[in-house]
């Protein structure tokens, strides 16, 4: 556990995932193996990624300009929800938020969702 929030380590967190993936593909594009992964194409399908995700994302829109708001909703293809978040634009200036699942919001997008899917 570390000190600095996750905005403060972020970047080099970035980087260092950058420095990887380039040993990996320099690897790759001279038919080498990498010196710690091993074959680097192996690795970057196998070994890399922990899970691979398809997320669907829905959005509502319930008012357009000066100022705008919609819902967007990210969902997996078994249909659950992974978030609803909520938007609010006024020219130029945006902000969203996240949506909890008692919110009536993330009720009506759930109504719409399901509507869309199942009729």
């Amino acid at each position: 556990m570390s000190d600095k929030s996750c905005a403060e380590r972020i970047m080099d967190h970035l980087s260092r995932r950058e420095d990887m993936v380039d040993e990996l593909f320099h690897a790759l594009d001279n038919d080498e193996e990498h010196e710690e992964y091993g074959d680097p194409l192996d690795f970057l399908y196998s070994g890399m990624p922990l899970a691979i995700d398809k997320i669907t994302v829905v959005k509502i829109q319930l008012s357009t300009g000066g100022p705008g708001d919609w819902l967007e909703i990210y969902m997996y293809d078994t249909g659950e929800f992974e978030k609803v978040v909520y938007h609010f634009n006024d020219w130029f200036d945006h902000a969203s938020v996240n949506l909890n699942n008692d919110s009536s919001l993330y009720r009506y997008a759930e109504m719409m969702v399901e509507g869309m899917y199942f009729s």
